[in-house]
């Protein structure tokens, strides 16, 4: 298994590494972000799934 890591600010970001890019690493900033976006962020990694398709 290779490791596709995401570095995201919002969930926008989160939810199209994971859908395009199959990302299955998500990396926070703990000092550019609040915690309330941090818990969505991981939330919405968490329940998106890879399209496939053009993107595998």
């Amino acid at each position: 298994m290779r490791a596709m890591c995401a570095l995201c600010t919002e969930t926008t970001g989160v939810r199209l590494s994971g859908e395009h890019n199959d990302a299955n690493v998500l990396v926070l900033g703990a000092d550019i972000m609040k915690p309330e976006t941090a818990f969505e962020c991981i939330e919405v990694f968490l329940n998106t799934k890879f399209l496939g398709g053009r993107y595998a």
